[in-house]
């Protein structure tokens, strides 16, 4: 009786293999086989069967869907993530940033040809080991190693410069191409000043920089000094890390949507519709026709749908605006004499030559560059003013070339959309590279940009 209760007690059992039971009450060894289905009583140990080892049957692996969004088929771009994993940010945060890669990574199109991609963490350093560029060549590969293990987590200060000039001093990154970093944090870096520098050293190296600031150490003003403009595309304002799940459906689209910055050239196709407006008067004249050569020299490729008009003191003919894209010594006489006309009537000319233009050639991307020296906003100031932010209102963009001993221009900055748009030459335009490339780089962008829109993002 105590024998068969024993048993049937253990026989109702789920255990999954084979089941030995001692009873060495009985002077006997009995095991069960759950596995074998014919195996249907218990016998002494001594009776028993050699052991069946079936084969396990695993299922095929199942191919991973892929996820590429079709606005990142085929796109060229090198694109690098920086992680916070400073001591303020959770472990669990920190693993929530590692699954926010993991999934911006599945809707781009990885594989030499056409999207790279670069991961780092940093806190005081950045760690020794990053995931670089070209480390791996197709997307599967990438996701696995896109883990703790290999990229840790930290703790300690937040030194967002060193990791910013980590990324810009790479010499993996490709020429030419659309090249992004994207930090991710979760507050104000150790030396705000120092990654603001590095930010702009990167955004003049040809760099679009996204800021993705998370949780309640807010610091907008520091987001806005590293981002690239406008704010409302490159900052995501996010209350905590749970809402990664919400940036991860709009970053993708939006960085392989964007044009290469070509630092130094300027490339542009007959897809390239776009108008550029030169603005200047008084001592600046030269200088203006020296900068708008450089950029026409320095352009290449199929320039039939872009148009220039030269809004010069000394150069009021009809010829001059709205015209083919050329040199302004095709329209003008440079050393002509000019009749110092106040700034103000200049732009009243050029806000008439974009309305023209609008109706000549459709919507298009309208640049206005314009030259101050220091006698620029002397005389109706508040009428340039005006004028800018009417320009800025009907979708124009301004950049600001200040040539003056004073910086004059710094007045107008808060008037100009994007930051990047202010260039400022100390003294002679001679010898200041530098500059020169960032106006070349600021006019075709410009030129090249896809329309935006949009007011900072929060979520």
């Amino acid at each position: 009786m105590f024998p068969d209760l024993f048993l049937n007690l253990f026989y109702n059992n789920i255990f999954y293999t084979q089941v030995v039971l001692l009873g060495q009450a009985f002077g006997q060894s009995f095991e069960y086989n759950y596995a074998d289905p014919d195996y249907d009583q218990f016998r002494p140990t001594a009776e028993r069967d050699p052991p069946q080892v079936r084969p396990l049957v695993e299922r095929p692996p199942q191919p991973e869907r892929d996820q590429t969004i079709e606005g990142c088929l085929n796109k060229k771009m090198d694109i690098y993530f920086v992680l916070d994993s400073s001591t303020s940010i959770y472990v669990l945060d920190y693993r929530r940033q590692l699954q926010f890669a993991r999934d911006v990574v599945a809707r781009l199109d990885i594989n030499p040809s056409s999207t790279r991609v670069g991961l780092l963490t940093f806190s005081d350093q950045v760690n020794e080991r990053p995931i670089e560029l070209n480390r791996y060549t197709n997307k599967g590969d990438l996701l696995l190693n896109i883990k703790e293990d290999i990229l840790p987590y930290r703790t300690g200060i937040t030194n967002t410069d060193l990791a910013i000039r980590y990324v810009r001093e790479n010499r993996d990154f490709r020429q030419d191409i659309t090249k992004v970093i994207v930090v991710i944090t979760d507050g104000g870096s150790r030396s705000p000043g120092q990654t603001a520098r590095e930010a702009e050293l990167a955004r003049e190296q040809g760099f679009y920089l996204f800021v993705i600031g998370v949780g309640q150490y807010q610091e907008p003003a520091e987001w806005q000094s590293i981002a690239s403009d406008p704010d409302s595309n490159f900052i995501y304002n996010l209350t905590n890390f749970l809402n990664l799940e919400v940036v991860k459906a709009t970053l993708p689209s939006r960085a392989c949507s964007l044009p290469p910055l070509l630092v130094g050239n300027c490339r542009v196709s007959n897809l390239n519709y776009g108008s550029i407006f030169y603005v200047a008067t008084g001592r600046v004249l030269d200088n203006a026709y020296q900068l708008s050569n450089n950029f026409v020299a320095r352009t290449s490729g199929d320039s039939s749908n872009i148009h220039v008009s030269y809004i010069l003191d000394n150069c009021d003919t009809p010829t001059a605006e709205n015209a083919f894209f050329a040199s302004p010594e095709q329209y003008c006489s440079r050393y002509s004499a000019g009749s110092n006309s106040p700034l103000s009537e200049l732009l009243t000319r050029a806000e008439s030559a974009t309305i023209t233009n609008r109706q000549d050639f459709g919507d298009n991307n309208q640049v206005v560059v314009l030259f101050l020296d220091d006698d620029s906003l002397r005389f109706n100031s508040d009428q340039i003013r005006s004028k800018l932010q009417s320009f800025e209102a009907q979708g124009v963009e301004i950049i600001v070339v200040d040539i003056s001993r004073r910086g004059v221009g710094t007045a107008l900055q808060n008037l100009i959309l994007r930051r990047e748009n202010y260039i400022r030459f100390s003294g002679s335009i001679t010898g200041q590279d530098q500059l020169h490339r960032s106006l070349i780089e600021r006019t075709c962008t410009a030129l090249t940009r896809p329309i935006e829109e949009g007011t900072p993002e929060e979520v």
